[in-house]
């Protein structure tokens, strides 16, 4: 993007830094004439660098590294632009959003189904998420414990009528 600083990572063998560190040329876009930018380390993996192209106009460019211009894997092209038409076009791809929806099983829907929706939506949840279940034990019931108690006492006056306690 216009707004957005660009900047690469650069790889490089360790064989290969016994030449030294190699500079970067960028080219294209609105430039006059090249740039050769310095790279730095990048962290502390070595052989790994980044260099920083800074802000740069709309544009198609060009970095590579100095020197290297026969070799195509010395080089990679970029472009840059300003997201102007993103900003502006908001709607929705249909035929893209169709196809996720064909993809991963889903449905497509208009705006005027919101009753519909809210319908699918429901099914949906109700296939997918595991029924709740509740769990309350006897003793947080008032009558299971009295009835407890009850047989309790009666066992008890019963054992002691009869002679047993």
């Amino acid at each position: 993007s216009t707004t957005e600083s660009a900047s690469a990572t650069l790889l490089v063998r360790e064989s290969a830094l016994d030449k030294g560190v190699p500079a970067i040329e960028l080219t294209g876009g609105n430039l006059d004439q090249p740039q050769r930018l310095s790279v730095i380390p990048a962290h502390d993996e070595p052989g790994a660098y980044r260099v920083s192209f800074g802000k740069l106009g709309e544009g198609r460019y060009q970095a590579q590294l100095a020197g290297e211009a026969d070799d195509p894997t010395a080089r990679t092209i970029f472009e840059v632009r300003s997201h102007a038409d993103e900003v502006l076009e908001l709607t929705a791809n249909a035929g893209l959003m169709r196809r996720i929806s064909a993809t991963s099983g889903g449905a497509t829907l208009s705006g005027s189904q919101a009753d519909e929706f809210a319908r699918q939506l429901d099914e949906h949840l109700a296939r997918s998420r595991p029924e709740r279940l509740s769990k309350t034990t006897a003793w947080d019931r008032w009558w299971v414990l009295v009835g407890v108690f009850g047989v309790w006492t009666a066992a008890w006056g019963l054992r002691r009528a009869s002679g047993l306690v």
